[in-house]
Parts: C-alpha cells; structure tokens; sequence
C-alpha cells in the first residue's frame, strides 16, 4: 500500500492545529462550491500517500465519468511526507481527503473540525510481516526484536496485547521504511502492509508470513474519507454524489483491477505493474472481504466498531479525553 508513517497525526499536526484551530488560514475555502463554465462543481481530494493502487478507485471513477456523471470535476491530489490532509481539508483548501482511522479519531479529539463519511477498506492493511517460519502467531514474537517507526509502537503495543504480551516482551527497534532490515536479519518481524511490503517481499523470493491487524486486536478501518464539518451543513448533496460515484469507481476497480493498473500507470508510470496489480487484489478483499462488490457494501461504517476503535487508542493512550461516535462520523446515504 503504502511506505508512509503510520500515526495518529502526520509530522506537522501540532502545528497545523494552531493555525485550523485559530483560523488564521489564508487558503480558499473549498465548502463554498460554484459551478465552472461546464456546468460542473469544482471540488479536490487529498490523497494519503502517491498516486497508487490503494486510490484506484477514485481514478476509476475519474476515468469512466462517473464524477462529471454527478456533475463534479473532481481534482484528486497526491500527499506525501510532509502533506497532512487533515490541515488541508479542515482549512478548506481541499473538500475531501483520505487518512487513517487513528489520525480522524486523534484530530476530532482535538476539536479539529473534520468528520469520517465512508472507510474505503473495511479492515485495515496494517500488521506484522516477517520472514521467519517460526512465527506464526503472535506469541512467538515473544522475545523477539520488532522493527517499527517509533510513531507506530502503539501498534505494536495493541497487537500485542490480544495475545496477553505487551512491549516489555519484545525488543522494538526503530526502523525507516524500507524492508532491509527484516531481509539483512536486523530485526525479527516488522510493521507492514499487506498489500505493500508482503508483496514485494514474495517479488524477491522471500516468503512472508504475515499477522494481520484486524485478526489480531488492531481494529480500525483502512483509508477513511473526510471532509470538513460545514460542507455537511452547507452541501451535503455534493458529499452524496461524490461518494456514490467513488462507490462506482472501487467497484468497477475491483471487478476489472487490470483495467485499474492501467489507468494509473498512465498517471504515474513509476508503479511497477505486477506489484500494483497484486496488492490492488488485496485491497479489493479488504474493501469488500464477502466479495459482494456493491455500492451497499463499500464505505460502510458500524458505530459499535467505531465505539471499540475509540477504547483501543484510549487504553494504549494515544487520545486524552473520550469523545463519541456522532462527533467522529456522519452516516450518509448516497
């Protein structure tokens, strides 16, 4: 998926805060919507990462018209390091974006205006991959040395946790974003992706063995979009139709992921085909795991879910204070 940190709040959160909080943004606010000369509505979206198979949807969509079917031109935007889409969509520079579950539930715990509309993959690529045939579960990482980025040991720390470890019963070991130290034999097992680091691991002919986070204790949802609290007030038909044609878009995706890869080789042909192609199948299982590819079954989102998504970041204290469903989310029907 994607070689990114994995945090409640990207690098520049503290300080995006001050500025989204305080409103001393400059930047245009994109929930006052106008018509272009097309007769379409101009909106963005920030993605989390580059350009690649965990948005194939959206470019899907894109593709096939089904955003200027809704009436929307719609200007879908890579992040990066660096790039939060938390500031950029609640100072109203972009309408939508894209980011983890942690980091939503972290950023409205800090009265940051910005509200969860639909989880993209309804379990989490997150886990713990290694090399090791020995490890099969979590309990045989007891003992064992854990690469991760220092942001993601609460990761580690609720997995863990499922099987009745915590992180005293391991070595963490801080790591960057490649793989080389798992391949060199410097750690253990560490954080990954299952449709990112398991696969290119299987490219070099190194078997993975991988502890997925949703088996595993660490229950989130996987690339949940947002947008700004005052668009739900002000435009909520626009939140409507661009989530039914993003439906379209992951289902067309899903149905022909060949047809996806082309698309956004075309856009950014760094990709490597066959890599993108086997973790775009991946993700498809994640974005509908029963394979009943329909608008019903994609973005979904359980309140109860979210209910235990909130306690697991309370407990391993990552967030200071409760907050609740209804301030973290809106329901809507498109």
């Amino acid at each position: 998926m994607k070689q990114k940190i994995t945090t409640t709040v990207q690098l520049c959160f503290i300080f995006s805060m001050f500025f989204i909080v305080s409103g001393l943004s400059a930047k245009p606010d994109n929930n006052t919507i106008t018509e272009t000369s097309e007769n379409l509505i101009p909106i963005s979206v920030r993605l989390p990462w580059i350009i690649n198979n965990e948005s194939a949807g959206m470019f899907v969509a894109q593709k096939m018209g089904y955003y200027k079917e809704e009436g929307l031109k719609v200007d879908i935007k890579p992040g990066g390091l660096g790039i939060d889409p938390v500031q950029l969509v609640a100072s109203g520079e972009d309408t939508f974006g894209v980011i983890d579950s942690v980091s939503l539930i972290n950023a409205v715990s800090h009265d940051i205006p910005i509200v969860g509309l639909a989880a993209t993959f309804q379990r989490t690529a997150l886990g713990i991959v290694t090399i090791d045939p020995k490890i099969k579960k979590m309990e045989d990482l007891k003992d064992k040395r854990i690469g991760r980025q220092p942001v993601q040991e609460f990761i580690v720390e609720i997995m863990l946790s499922s099987a009745n470890l915590s992180l005293m019963d391991v070595k963490g070991v801080s790591i960057g974003f490649d793989l080389a130290p798992l391949i060199e034999g410097k750690v253990d097992a560490q954080i990954a992706y299952i449709s990112d680091q398991t696969v290119r691991l299987s490219k070099i002919g190194k078997k993975p063995y991988f502890l997925a986070g949703y088996e595993n204790g660490y229950n989130f949802y996987g690339n949940v979009i947002i947008t700004k609290k005052q668009l739900i007030n002000k435009n909520e038909d626009i939140i409507i139709k661009f989530l039914r044609a993003t439906s379209k878009g992951w289902i067309e995706a899903c149905n022909k992921p060949e047809m996806a890869i082309k698309i956004l080789l075309d856009i950014n042909n760094d990709l490597e085909r066959e890599s993108q192609l086997e973790g775009l199948n991946i993700l498809c299982n994640l974005a509908f795991p029963n394979n009943q590819k329909s608008s019903e079954n994609w973005g979904k989102m359980d309140n109860e879910f979210w209910k235990k998504s909130i306690e697991l970041l309370r407990r391993v204290r990552k967030i200071d204070k409760p907050i609740t469903v209804n301030e973290l989310i809106k329901q809507v029907n498109y």
